[in-house]
């Protein structure tokens, strides 16, 4: 019975481990704006959050850090919290 017992646990705690692996790997960083930014701003980082999202949610084209968006200059409006795309940033 105790070998049973252990079996089970061992299982479960695989199968559980395993769900929480899976869920952290489908997941991508993309970045968005914290306020409202016109183009021809210059992105600046206490202007930028990095969040993360399922993976099959994000563009293929999102960028995946803020470091990649300062210093750039928008090429369109970004309202708060949407997606900024590479083609969204061009250089100043």
């Amino acid at each position: 019975m105790k070998l049973f017992r252990s079996v089970v646990l061992a299982t479960s705690s695989f199968w559980l481990l395993s769900s929480a692996v899976l869920a952290q790997e489908a997941q991508q960083v993309i970045v968005v704006p914290t306020r409202d930014l016109k183009a021809g701003a210059v992105a600046i980082e206490s202007a930028l959050a990095e969040k993360k999202i399922e993976a099959r949610l994000a563009p293929i084209n999102a960028v995946s850090g803020i470091a990649q968006c300062v210093g750039r200059v928008l090429k369109r409006d970004k309202a708060k919290g949407q997606i900024i795309l590479i083609d969204d940033l061009d250089n100043p």
